[in-house]
């Protein structure tokens, strides 16, 4: 079926571009003991923190789990508003403590489409008032132009991972050709 077919796409794309946005991770030497020698071997630095976007980026999750087992995960639970196309939260972020205001912290924030930008936006913003010594990665499948342009506008720090820019949103704020909403396509909800 097209649903089964669509979360597979999800699934097996979500894994390339979640290591080429996580290439540049840095990494420190320890000290390893094999059964015949001591070696030193590379381990990831940056502690990893996955938020996905709700509910659309549930299926670029379980990727970046597998990647990064140990890494937690915090919701951004973001709802568009299809009059105006602007996103409205139902669901806040999670604080851990523990996080010590992202020092150290990388946040990936999955999301299959960027579009107009404002929810990307609204949860860099929040993750920000929360985390502000963190760094923020986007990963997205496929991107509006005008919702790059936004992102890189007020967030220019944010690193975007995108698989492929279409040509431009239409007047109803949909990616052309763009893929129909990810959320609904994965969940059969259409």
């Amino acid at each position: 079926s097209s649903l089964v077919a669509f979360r597979r796409c999800v699934h097996a794309l979500s894994y390339h571009l979640i290591f080429a946005a996580t290439a540049d991770l840095r990494e420190s030497q320890q000290q390893v003991s094999t059964p015949l020698a001591q070696i030193k071997a590379s381990k990831m630095s940056d502690a990893v923190v996955l938020i996905p976007v709700l509910r659309s980026g549930i299926g670029m999750h379980e990727p970046a789990q597998n990647i990064f087992p140990a890494a937690p995960t915090i919701f951004a639970g973001m709802a568009r508003d299809e009059a105006t196309a602007i996103p409205h939260w139902y669901y806040d972020l999670k604080q851990l403590e523990f996080l010590n205001q992202g020092s150290g912290a990388v946040f990936l924030i999955p999301a299959p489409m960027l579009a107009t930008g404002g929810s990307a936006i609204e949860t860099v913003k929040r993750v920000k008032s929360i985390y502000p010594r963190g760094s923020i990665k986007m990963i997205s499948m496929i991107a509006a132009p005008e919702g790059v342009k936004a992102l890189a506008q007020c967030y220019p720090e944010v690193a975007i991972t995108v698989a492929a820019v279409d040509d431009h949103l239409n007047s109803s704020k949909y990616i052309v050709p763009g893929l129909g909403d990810a959320g609904d396509r994965q969940f059969g909800t259409l």
